[in-house]
């Protein structure tokens, strides 16, 4: 990724799951997430992604973000 998280980090959601432009701050490292086996060419394999977690300023709402979607988060 472009962007080196961590807890405590002020964030904007620029877009996903519905909270685009909301701001929030990173309080949990979730840690590698296994999200299932996928099939790759001839084998199938665990798939594992990075996951943030992020509480919204405005609900307090907890929100989680994947390491493929954290180019639609930034830092601010």
């Amino acid at each position: 990724m472009g962007t080196d998280f961590a807890v405590g980090d002020k964030v904007k959601i620029l877009e996903g799951h519905g909270f685009d432009g909301k701001t929030g701050v990173i309080i949990k490292d979730g840690g590698l997430q296994n999200l299932g086996v996928r099939k790759l060419g001839e084998g199938k394999y665990n798939t594992y992604l990075k996951q943030w977690i992020v509480k919204l300023d405005d609900t307090g709402d907890e929100v989680a973000f994947f390491e493929g979607m954290l180019e639609k988060i930034t830092l601010i």
